[in-house]
C-alpha cells in the first residue's frame, strides 16, 4: 500500500474471510467496511496487466469483486474490493487484510491521492505516468504477500526520528516487492509467447522508471538542500513496517533495468542514507 510501492502499513489483526461463514455478507462487509463503485475503471486496467505478467509464471487471475464473467469465476482468482473512503487510514490504500484471505482491499480516493503526490505535484519537473500501470505493480507486491503467507492488516507506526534498523516487517516488504519484479522480469522475456504479458511488464518497467525520476525531484526540489544534508528524515525509514519509499523504487529499478543509470541512482542514495545513518545530517552543531 499494505502500499504499496506500495503503501505504508502494518501490524494487527487476522480476520477470517470465508464466504461459508457470512454467506449473506460480501468480502468487504465481512471486514467492517463499506464498498464504493469508484475507481473501477483503472483498478479493472491495473488487474488485467498484473494477471498478464503473472500468467507467464503463475495462473493466478486479479478480479474485481464486481465482474462476471470467466475471471470472476476462476478457480486461481485473486479478488479486488474497493472500499469507500474513511473506513482506514488513507495511507492504508493497497493491503490483503488477512492472511487467509486470497484478496486485495483498495481505497481508490486515497490510491489517487498518493499517486498525484508521486506525478503530479511537480508538473514542469515530473513525468507523466499510466496510474494503472503503477497500481499493476501494487498488485503485484500484494500478491507477493498472498503467495508468502505473509499477509495480513497491519498499522502503519511512524518513527521520529527516522531509523535505519531492518524489521523482520522491512524484510517481508522486500521480498513482496522482490516477487513483483521477478514476475515482470519474467514476464518481459521477448520470448513471443505471451504478448500481452510483454507488454504489460515493459508498460510496468516503465512506469518504475519514471517514478524513480519524480521521487529524486521531490527530494531536490521540495526537499531543498536535503540531499546535501543527508537528512535521515529524507534517507531514513519513516515506519518500522515499510522501507524508505525511495530506496525501495531505485532498488525496484535497479533489479529491473541492472543498467548504469540505475546503479547510479541507487548507490547515490545508498550513499547519502550511509552518511544520514552516521548522524551527519544535521542542520546546525552547537560549538564546544
Amino acid at each position: 500500500m499494505r502500499i504499496s510501492l506500495a503503501t505504508v502499513l502494518l501490524p494487527v489483526a487476522v480476520l477470517g474471510c470465508s464466504q461459508q461463514d457470512h454467506p449473506a455478507k460480501s468480502l468487504v462487509e465481512q471486514f467492517g467496511y463499506v464498498e464504493t463503485v469508484q475507481g473501477r475503471e483503472l483498478v479493472e486496467q491495473a488487474a488485467r496487466k498484473a494477471s498478464s505478467v503473472l500468467g507467464s509464471r503463475k495462473p493466478l487471475v486479479l478480479a474485481g469483486a464486481w465482474q462476471d464473467g470467466a475471471a470472476s469465476a476462476a478457480a486461481n482468482r485473486i479478488t479486488i474490493s474497493l472500499i469507500a473512503p474513511e473506513q482506514v487510514p488513507k495511507r492504508l490504500f493497497v493491503f490483503v487484510p488477512s492472511s487467509g484471505c486470497a484478496c486485495i482491499f483498495i481505497q481508490p480516493q486515497a490510491l489517487t491521492a498518493w499517486l498525484d503526490r508521486y506525478v503530479t505535484a511537480l508538473p514542469d519537473q515530473m513525468l507523466s505516468i499510466d496510474y494503472a500501470d503503477a497500481l499493476a505493480f501494487m498488485l503485484l507486491h500484494e500478491v507477493g504477500h498472498v503467495e508468502h503467507g505473509d499477509a495480513g492488516l497491519f498499522e502503519a507506526v511512524t518513527v521520529a526520528p527516522a531509523h535505519f534498523d531492518n524489521s523482520d516487517e522491512t524484510k517481508k516488504e522486500e521480498e513482496a516487492d522482490r516477487f513483483a519484479v521477478d514476475a515482470i522480469v519474467a514476464a518481459a522475456e521477448p520470448t513471443g509467447k505471451d504478448v500481452s504479458g510483454f507488454l504489460a511488464a515493459t508498460s510496468i518497467q516503465m512506469a518504475l522508471s519514471k517514478l524513480s525520476w519524480n521521487l529524486s525531484a521531490i527530494r531536490l526540489l521540495d526537499n531543498f538542500g536535503a540531499t546535501e544534508l543527508a537528512l535521515p528524515s529524507v534517507f531514513g525509514d519513516l515506519s518500522y513496517s515499510h522501507p524508505n519509499l525511495e530506496l525501495r523504487i531505485l532498488t525496484v529499478n535497479y533489479l529491473l533495468h541492472a543498467n548504469e543509470t540505475s546503479r547510479q541512482l541507487l548507490d547515490q542514495f545508498l550513499e547519502r542514507r550511509a552518511k544520514a545513518r552516521e548522524g551527519d545530517g544535521v542542520l546546525f552543531r552547537r560549538s564546544p
